[in-house]
């Protein structure tokens, strides 16, 4: 299906017709292609003639939770998640800034095609009309680290909490129109996997979703185990350079030598590698690494006999990297996290 066949015949009214009958028939084909969390997270889609654009959104009050609206244009085609209602910002903000590592990886992770622009607003406390102020972050996501999204989510939930102002973020890719063109069919299901990519992000802006209701079994109620106590992770105690941040993270600035940046690893220290070790015989953790605005499933951290030491080896696309980006350098900061599903995130960055 081409949204753009419609333009530059039959004259601009009807070609334009044309190409919003189009949209509506594409923005209810992908909602039905969405994944059953993504539909119950988006039960509402439609056409906004006016906006000339479709919108898959949280509630029928489109602009009072998370939505994304799809526009087509003559140059381009654009996809943007906004969230500018402040109810739903101060939800989604409150969640992230103690969690900013998931949080930071959560938008981060979605490419450098994507870019995201947070605004600061104000706001006329007599009539409400909205002025622009500045720019917070406008750039693609490639710029987007782990300090300025720390930065970003700070000083953006300060401001949602103050009448006087409002900051909205949004989050967009934009295609060329030829090659979306040339896609027919397939369009739909590209756009669907675009839409779960944001699941994440919406999901800490958005309302909880209510429980699904299971149908209960008739007849006696099956045996149900007590859960057992949970035993908390063992934590390396504070080191000499280093600090324990919080139970499930340490930072670290380890020692550089030209051969380690030859090699391609970061020797840390024995006290680090209990928060790696899943039991008393592992030799290897594999870690998720974040460098330069990407991220590496390949490195590892390796236990070294017999003093216990941890080290980092990095993968083979991360090496090239950073013999680069180190070379000359004595130090580098490591900052080790602990996620969900049992997943450990490296963060490397320079030492200013």
């Amino acid at each position: 299906m081409s949204v753009f066949t419609a333009f530059g015949w039959a004259g601009e009214t009807a070609a334009l017709e044309f190409a919003l009958g189009q949209l509506d028939t594409f923005i209810h084909t992908l909602q039905t292609k969405l994944s059953r969390d993504a539909q119950r997270m988006f039960p509402v889609c439609g056409l906004d003639t006016e906006g000339q654009t479709v919108y898959l959104a949280v509630s029928e009050a489109i602009d009072r939770e998370p939505h994304i609206r799809f526009a087509a244009r003559p140059a381009h085609f654009e996809l943007r998640l906004s969230i500018n209602n402040r109810t739903a910002l101060l939800r989604g903000l409150k969640s992230a800034e103690p969690d900013s590592v998931l949080w930071h990886r959560h938008v981060s992770e979605l490419g450098p095609e994507w870019s995201l622009h947070v605004q600061q607003v104000q706001v006329d406390e007599e009539n409400g009309e909205i002025t622009s102020y500045q720019d917070i972050f406008k750039d693609t996501l490639d710029k987007w680290d782990l300090d300025a999204s720390t930065a970003a989510t700070s000083r953006t939930l300060f401001l949602n909490g103050d009448p006087r102002w409002l900051a909205p973020w949004h989050i967009y890719r934009r295609w060329r129109a030829d090659p979306i063109s040339m896609m027919g069919d397939k369009l739909v299901g590209i756009m669907a996997q675009e839409v779960e990519k944001l699941i994440p992000v919406v999901t800490r802006f958005a309302p909880p979703l209510k429980p699904v209701a299971t149908r209960r079994n008739s007849g006696r109620t099956p045996r149900t185990n007590t859960p057992q106590a949970h035993v908390p992770d063992v934590i390396p105690a504070p080191l000499s350079n280093g600090t324990a941040e919080q139970p499930s993270q340490f930072t670290y600035i380890a020692e550089l030598k030209p051969l380690h940046i030859r090699k391609g690893f970061i020797n840390l220290t024995a006290e680090h590698w209990p928060f790696f070790a899943d039991s008393p015989r592992t030799g290897t953790r594999k870690v998720t690494l974040y460098y330069n605005g990407k991220y590496d499933k390949e490195t590892a951290v390796w236990r070294l006999q017999p003093e216990e030491t941890a080290r980092v080896v990095l993968g083979e696309k991360v090496q090239s990297w950073f013999a680069k980006a180190f070379d000359g350098r004595t130090q580098i900061k490591v900052t080790a996290t602990k996620l969900p599903k049992d997943e450990i995130q490296i963060n490397l960055s320079v030492v200013e």
